[in-house]
């Protein structure tokens, strides 16, 4: 949670970011412990970020999520495109509104 309170100033959002990314993390290594393999966490975080962004219409922009977790834009852009093509299932509500690379 402390990565989103990076990202969000709102407390409450970045809370609420936080544990619903923590969940999905979770869920996610259950079911592909090889999607994190050779990743650097902060970009994992970084895409997982992006899109919940829009969930908890919070949006920020790829630079600014990237900005804040010392990575670039184009690992940000990669990893939420790993997490929408590896686990489409966790982003249903949101997948309309995003953007494809």
């Amino acid at each position: 949670m402390l990565a989103a309170r990076r990202v969000w100033v709102d407390q409450e959002i970045a809370n609420a970011v936080g544990i619903n990314a923590l969940q999905i993390l979770i869920q996610a290594s259950r079911l592909k412990l090889r999607f994190f393999g050779g990743k650097a966490p902060r970009c994992i975080l970084g895409g997982l970020f992006y899109i919940l962004g829009f969930r908890f219409r919070a949006v920020k922009t790829e630079k600014e999520i990237a900005e804040c977790l010392c990575i670039t834009d184009v690992s940000v852009r990669k990893s939420y495109n790993n997490w929408l093509n590896e686990f489409p299932q966790y982003f249903t509500d949101v997948k309309s509104k995003l953007p494809r690379a």
